[in-house]
């Protein structure tokens, strides 16, 4: 199965943050077919059945991102799970579980990637690989140098989740990565644009309302 290879890097991948008191459980078909035990273990395996009542259950019957307190009646522990509804690219759906101690109050922490679909797979995408963000029909895409996402995130809370990680918003219907930038030019209206480091150098405007700010944040 394709998809297991990808599921044993997932503790490294998870390191920054989840936990290390987490057990991390990936469930598929009504079993489970990945688990990596942390400081707090169900004991579960590859194979075991999911049950009625867990985090792994209810993410397939919600088919959505659910958090909850589950009692021993379950697996035997009480647990604190946080679920995940995962698409593999045969269309195979998963359900990912992060296990934790029983009230565990997990922080809302700011994941190094976001997440963009195309058509009906979704995918990680890394800060450093976005290239540009826009608003378009209706839409929020995702540009990398080798394809574009959607999103469902609308760009004003992209603007705020991004703005630590050098992303800079440049018109209502962008934000760029600065460290794709390569060069800015005046326009003929001695407007500003950008020009991204990419081989088409694709071309961005920056409108009236935010020169200034643009100006201020680069520097020049």
């Amino acid at each position: 199965m394709e998809d297991l290879s990808l599921l044993m890097d997932l503790p490294s991948m998870l390191t920054d943050w989840v936990p290390q008191v987490a057990s991390i459980a990936v469930a598929s078909e009504g079993k489970y077919i990945f688990y990596h035990a942390g400081g707090y273990d169900l004991r579960l395996r590859p194979g075991d059945l999911v049950r009625p009542g867990s985090v792994a259950n209810r993410v397939f019957c919600a088919k959505k991102r659910v958090e909850v307190d589950v009692d021993e009646s379950v697996y035997g522990l009480p647990y604190h799970g946080v679920g995940y509804l995962l698409h593999a690219q045969s269309g195979t759906q998963m359900a990912l579980t992060i296990i934790l101690p029983p009230r565990y109050k997990v922080k809302r922490i700011s994941y190094p990637f976001l997440i963009g679909r195309r058509e009906d797979t979704w995918y990680p995408i890394h800060f450093q690989d976005i290239v540009w963000l826009e608003s378009y029909e209706k839409q929020t895409w995702i540009h990398t140098v080798e394809a574009s996402y959607t999103t469902h995130l609308p760009l004003h809370i992209l603007e705020h989740e991004l703005a630590q990680h050098q992303f800079l918003r440049i018109h209502r219907s962008y934000i760029v990565n600065v460290a794709w930038i390569k060069r800015i030019e005046r326009d003929f209206h001695s407007g500003l644009l950008i020009i991204l480091q990419l081989p088409t150098e694709q071309k961005l405007p920056v409108s009236q309302t935010y020169v200034r700010f643009v100006r201020e944040k680069l520097g020049f």
